[in-house]
């Protein structure tokens, strides 16, 4: 019996070692690399050193130079400036390496303008162009005195009065610009402008007149009666004047609402008007300070409303309903049967032709200050010989 219990433990004990032999020093280890410092089969830990990176390159990431792992990506070729020309290679800034091969010889299956009244073949890959096929436009032109070879324009401009350039051979009213955008022929200034941007396609400069909102969109216009002719009978439009503008014609705005802004802009005419409204609303103001408007502003008897928050004005002729909440006036001059209310502003003059007295035309609870701040007693003020009540030099403000 005490040998079969002595058998029994020395089997044990074999056992035991055989699993102490199996977990250490038994296993055959396995690594990712030879940076790696933990056993992929046993989890024992080994001294390693860290990766030894190489920088990435062109074609190369970031790599050990001890166990060759990696990180990132390649950094790609960096071309060097391309001459223009197809039939020389361009090579990487960085490691030289071809990056576009040159081709053998230039693709000459186009025609390219010369820009000297000529045109000849270019290549179809580069701005190559052989002078050697150059031929002129004049040999090519249709009425429209469009090349039918390259599609270039070439007219024969001739001074038709100022401000007016035509082609003699085709009848179109056009300018010759210059890179000032002055016209060559006229003297005129023409500006081609992008009407997303404002900006002219020839000076690279800001140039819009003005710009009108509607409908969530926004445009340019170079002109000032191009931009009111466009928000005419629309509702809810909002026009911003870009730069100081001259109106040459006499524009209605009739049949809906707008919003000018003076921007602190100037508004001239070459007429009598800049702002003529019929059947019209039409809020005009100055988001910035010292816009101007330097000739009149009214409209005819159906001209439904007319408010004024900013701006100095030459003079107003006030509308069957005008509010003036601010501004600089020269003369207001109001007309009978017509509702206006002030509550402020300053007014070099204020004449008025209405049925009723001067206190009419104040909102409630404002008054006319002197230019010493004292209130004006409009009771006290008799008609001219005309019929007409006057104030001069007059604020209006809350009564204090």
């Amino acid at each position: 019996m005490k040998k079969s219990i002595t058998i029994i433990t020395i089997l044990v004990m074999l056992l035991a070692l055989s699993v102490v032999f199996t977990a250490c020093g038994k296993c055959e280890h396995t690594y990712d690399n030879e940076c790696d410092a933990t056993c992929n089969e046993c989890g024992e830990t080994r001294q390693t050193v860290a990766h030894q990176w190489n920088a990435a390159d062109c074609t190369t990431p970031k790599t050990c130079k001890t166990c060759g792992t990696t990180e990132g990506e390649a950094l790609g070729h960096t071309p060097a400036t391309d001459d223009g020309n197809c039939t020389t290679e361009v090579k990487c800034g960085a490691c030289g390496e071809t990056v576009i091969p040159a081709k053998a010889e230039h693709t000459l299956e186009k025609y390219v303008d010369n820009e000297d009244g000529m045109h000849c073949l270019g290549c179809l890959y580069c701005d190559y162009a052989d002078t050697a096929t150059a031929e002129a436009h004049n040999d090519y032109l249709d009425e429209n005195c469009k090349c039918s070879v390259c599609g270039v324009e070439q007219h024969f401009l001739e001074w038709i009065d100022e401000g007016d350039c035509e082609c003699s051979q085709c009848g179109e009213y056009i300018h010759n610009p210059d890179e000032s955008c002055i016209c060559t022929i006229c003297s005129s200034t023409y500006h081609a402008l992008n009407p997303i941007t404002g900006i002219c396609t020839g000076c690279n400069s800001f140039m819009a007149a003005a710009s009108v909102t509607f409908g969530g969109s926004k445009s340019y216009y170079s002109t000032y009666c191009e931009a009111l002719s466009f928000a005419n009978e629309k509702e809810g439009v909002l026009m911003v004047i870009e730069n100081d503008c001259v109106a040459t014609e006499l524009v209605y705005f009739e049949n809906g609402s707008i919003i000018v802004d003076l921007n602190g802009k100037t508004v001239d005419s070459t007429g009598r008007y800049v702002l003529y409204g019929e059947n019209a609303d039409i809020t005009i103001r100055d988001s910035v300070g010292g816009g101007k408007v330097t000739k009149y502003v009214g409209g005819d008897v159906n001209y439904n409303n007319l408010v004024i928050e900013g701006g100095i004005y030459d003079q107003i002729f006030t509308v069957e309903q005008t509010t003036i909440t601010g501004g600089e006036f020269a003369k207001v001059s109001i007309a009978p049967r017509e509702i206006v209310m002030i509550s402020g502003g300053s007014f070099e003059e204020i004449e008025y032709n209405g049925d009723g007295t001067l206190a009419d035309i104040l909102t409630d609870g404002y008054c006319f200050y002197d230019k010493d701040g004292n209130i004006v007693d409009t009771s006290t003020i008799q008609a001219n010989e005309r019929g007409r009540y006057c104030l001069y030099n007059v604020t209006v403000g809350a009564i204090k």
